[in-house]
């Protein structure tokens, strides 16, 4: 055999192992194997390098050079696909895998099980609460029927501090106190405030007792704590710290509505306190909620109120969504909110055509607290 055809047949092999192997290589850059991924590539390489030199050096084919060449720029191509894979796979971030809700109400044959004592006592009566409180451990749905509910009832008001000694501090998943606090409200009287203030900062239901019997300011220090370290309270909290309609209290109410949830409502609780300034407060608000992430609903209520203070970018969230079925219990609100502030005749759909035609020449005028066209709009004078 001559020395010609020896070499045509050792760069045949070559060019058979080396395309075997991209192959491979190619298979394992779908399949997510980047140490096989690195090995192969590094194999696929050096065989091109020897095989590119070995046909320059015997100065055979140059079109099997300028293959070469071609295979190689797609091998650094994949080279580099593979880096931002690596790097990809690096910065990613676990998603957790969640499961559809299943709601699991009270295990009412445990329940059924449990008797009330036939001679109640302190003793007895702490351990039968303490049995209804643990029947349910996989329970995740609540209502104040709850079975939990009656049988507590039964303890009796004349051992009501038996029910608020069995108060725990609250904490997210720990919902021993819905049916504890559920019972209280429905069995304290007026001569049990010592037993209410006690429990109360323990149990946020109590909130219901303190108003009923007007022992707001037997507790102000606890309901202005928890306006800081709640992120969501009853109207009644709120209705309560806003009934002292004391100025000493509005930085809490002002940084609870920069900071927590449910914006809209507690704007409204607030912003008719005599002397409270709101401008400063609802920037940094409005700011807060576009920052946050699936805060969408939060979004679209508060925007409801930041229209008011001249946010363009409101008034064009509240034209977007106007129709969208997930706010339909605001839409009324949003509507008129919309008419309100906009220095525009029409339906809804009008000025929704009007703001897009002219968007760019849209102003807040702040006088008359509407959204003007700049040749109809007065010299700025500073929000509310």
């Amino acid at each position: 055999m001559s020395k010609y055809s020896t070499e045509n047949s050792q760069l045949n092999c070559l060019c058979f192992i080396s395309m075997l192997l991209f192959v491979i290589l190619i298979f394992h850059l779908c399949n997510g194997d980047f140490t096989m991924k690195k090995v192969l590539f590094c194999l696929v390489m050096t065989i091109f390098a020897v095989f590119s030199l070995h046909a320059q050096s015997t100065g055979q084919d140059a079109e099997i050079i300028k293959l070469l060449r071609q295979v190689n720029k797609k091998l650094t191509d994949v080279d580099q696909r593979l880096q931002k894979l690596e790097k990809k796979k690096r910065n990613a971030i676990p998603v957790p895998i969640t499961q559809a809700f299943v709601p699991k109400g009270p295990n009412v044959k445990a329940l059924s099980k449990i008797k009330f004592p036939a001679k109640p006592n302190k003793a007895n009566l702490k351990e039968y609460v303490k049995k209804v409180l643990n029947a349910s451990p996989n329970q995740n749905n609540y209502t104040p029927n709850d079975m939990q509910v009656g049988m507590l009832e039964k303890v009796g008001q004349k051992n009501l501090d038996v029910l608020v000694d069995s108060l725990t501090r609250e904490q997210p998943g720990h919902n021993r106190n819905f049916f504890l606090g559920e019972a209280i409200v429905k069995l304290a009287k007026p001569e049990d405030k010592k037993l209410i203030v006690k429990g109360f900062a323990k149990c946020k239901k109590l909130i219901d007792v303190i108003v009923r019997y007007h022992w707001e300011r037997d507790v102000k220090k606890i309901l202005l704590d928890g306006m800081s370290n709640s992120d969501y309270l009853p109207d009644a909290w709120l209705c309560a710290v806003t009934g002292f309609r004391d100025p000493e209290t509005y930085p809490v109410l002002i940084e609870y509505l920069i900071s927590h949830s449910g914006r809209l409502r507690t704007y409204d609780m607030i912003c008719d306190l005599p002397g409270i300034k709101l401008k400063n407060a609802v920037r940094e608000a409005w700011y807060t909620v576009q920052m946050q992430q699936n805060a969408v609903f939060e979004k679209f209520c508060f925007s409801i109120i930041a229209v008011e203070y001249g946010y363009k970018e409101a008034l064009e969230y509240l034209l977007e969504n106007r129709g969208n079925r997930k706010y339909s219990y605001y839409s009324s609100r949003c509507n008129q909110a919309i008419r309100d502030h906009v220095d525009f005749d029409g339906t809804t759909y009008e000025i929704d055509q009007w703001y897009k035609k002219n968007k760019k020449n849209i102003v807040f005028d702040y006088k008359d607290k509407k959204f003007k066209l700049k040749s109809a709009a007065s010299k700025n004078q500073g929000g509310k």
